[in-house]
């Protein structure tokens, strides 16, 4: 609907206290357009309120948890494999320790975001710890084997031991026999002498003083069930003192030496000086 000025009324013009009557002419400053309202509907802009949109809230974050969380991840991986596994012993401890700080920060206040991340980051920490802990174990046995091992296989004995040579002491049984011209008893015990026979030439079982009791020379004997002669040096008993000895079945011969000290006749036989 438009509105056509009209004149004013001349009667009226001068008239200020009489009030206007109809339409009334506005004029309308330069540059400002009139103003028409708009029906809301479609094809139409909202109306403008003065206010701009507000941007989404930004989520919170645990970084501490998440850096924990990869860290012990990554060492408890790393963990299963020999010699490149001891950088677990600086993966591990390091994820533990930024777990545990972002487990502090999961608080209810700030909605527990990163909770199960710092959980998790603690238990595979120490799941890394304890693979390395047995690696380090079975190496330090497998080591400590080796060295026992070479250790046995290069040994040798710091002094050598010689055994004493064994001491014997032989007692022979005494025997009674009897001569054409008596019998005579006699001990074959060490250091008692034999009492002489009736002939200064012949000796029956007994132990008799080179030199003394019985003179260097060869001697024989015709021989009985069991003969026995010994050459010793002194009268000790032991293996050391005998010079020689023999045990004669039948006719035999012995040499009595002027080194002799003792001769021990033993057995039935007689021996006579030839």
């Amino acid at each position: 609907m438009s509105v056509t000025p009209q004149a004013p009324d001349a009667s009226s013009s001068n008239d200020p206290s009489r009030p206007a009557t109809g339409p009334q002419y506005v004029p309308q400053q330069e540059g400002y357009a009139p103003y028409v309202p708009q029906q809301q509907g479609a094809g139409n802009l909202p109306p403008w309120t003065g206010q701009a949109p507000q941007p989404p809230a930004p989520r919170a974050t645990n970084t501490a948890a998440t850096t924990g969380f990869v860290l012990a991840l990554i060492a408890a991986v790393v963990a299963c494999i020999p010699l490149l596994g001891t950088v677990s012993w600086i993966l591990a401890p390091l994820g533990i320790v930024f777990a545990i700080v972002g487990l502090s920060r999961a608080t209810p206040a700030r909605g527990g975001v990163g909770r199960p991340m710092a959980i998790w980051g603690i238990v595979l920490g120490a799941i890394a710890l304890v693979i390395c802990a047995i690696y380090v174990t079975a190496i330090a046995k497998a080591a400590n084997t080796s060295t026992v091992s070479s250790g046995s296989s290069g040994y040798s004995a710091p002094y050598t031991y010689t055994a004493p040579a064994p001491s014997y002491t032989y007692t022979p049984p005494s025997y009674s026999s009897g001569s054409s011209s008596g019998s005579s008893s006699s001990s074959s015990s060490a250091g008692s002498a034999a009492a002489p026979a009736a002939d200064p030439n012949t000796f029956s079982a007994g132990t008799y003083e080179v030199g003394t009791e019985i003179q260097p020379g060869t001697y024989k004997t015709t021989g009985s069930d069991w003969c026995y002669f010994e050459r010793d040096k002194n009268l000790d008993g032991d293996l050391n003192s005998i010079i020689a000895n023999d045990n004669v079945q039948g006719q035999g011969v012995m040499q009595v030496k002027s080194s002799d000290k003792y001769i021990k006749f033993d057995g039935t036989c007689t021996w006579t000086k030839k």
